[in-house]
């Protein structure tokens, strides 16, 4: 599904497998092996599509993260919607604040 989505999502926005691939800063080969199903994009690359494609992760992969998170509770399945429209460079940010704000619930000291 992720395959022919890719290749779905590209041609609708009138581009080449090359003007994709250079978009998002891959080989035309790395593009053309994900719509082909001989590989997958990495999650960095996948949200790159999804940036340069307009298309949320959950259309472009046809897996339903409301659907997974359905055993969690609210806060977090609005807190998992949120992350999954963030472009990839805030993720590192994200990550520290979360552990750092984790390690002052749970009392314990930050690395020094």
């Amino acid at each position: 599904m992720l395959a022919r989505n890719i290749q779905t999502a590209r041609k609708k926005m009138g581009l080449t497998q090359e003007e994709l691939a250079d978009q998002i800063g891959v080989k035309r080969a790395a593009l053309a092996s994900w719509e082909t199903r001989r590989s997958k994009p990495d999650i960095d690359d996948f949200m790159k599509l999804c940036n340069t494609l307009k298309i949320k992760p959950e259309d472009l992969s046809g897996f339903s993260f409301e659907g997974e998170l359905s055993a969690f509770q609210q806060p977090v399945i609005d807190l998992a919607i949120i992350l999954a429209n963030l472009p990839p460079s805030v993720f590192p940010m994200i990550r520290k604040m979360i552990l750092s704000l984790s390690d002052e619930v749970n009392g314990n000291k930050p690395d020094e």
